[in-house]
């Protein structure tokens, strides 16, 4: 019984880390490469980043953008884990 006990006690810690792990607030990071774009290049453009990530320092991900009617990739990088991000436009 108390084997069991543990167990779940040791399945309810870990599902509460789970749900305390943070993500990357996705609008702000599109809104911001669009942003950037339209102050460095002069174009409005589309940005499409998942739907959801993990805040972890260190991670990449890729974000699609179309602009002007060309698509490109947006190579994103964390910075840490508060959502401070660097991007780079990726040439094909």
């Amino acid at each position: 019984m108390k084997r069991t006990a543990g167990i779940l006690l040791l399945l309810g810690c870990l599902l509460l880390l789970g749900a305390c792990s943070k993500t990357l607030n996705m609008d702000e990071v599109e809104s911001g490469i669009r942003d950037g774009l339209s102050e460095q290049l002069d174009v409005d453009a589309e940005v499409d980043c998942p739907d959801e990530r993990d805040a972890e320092e260190g991670d990449t991900f890729e974000c699609s953008v179309t602009a002007d009617g060309e698509e490109g990739t947006i190579r994103v990088e964390q910075q840490d884990d508060e959502g401070n991000v660097n991007w780079e436009l990726v040439q094909d």
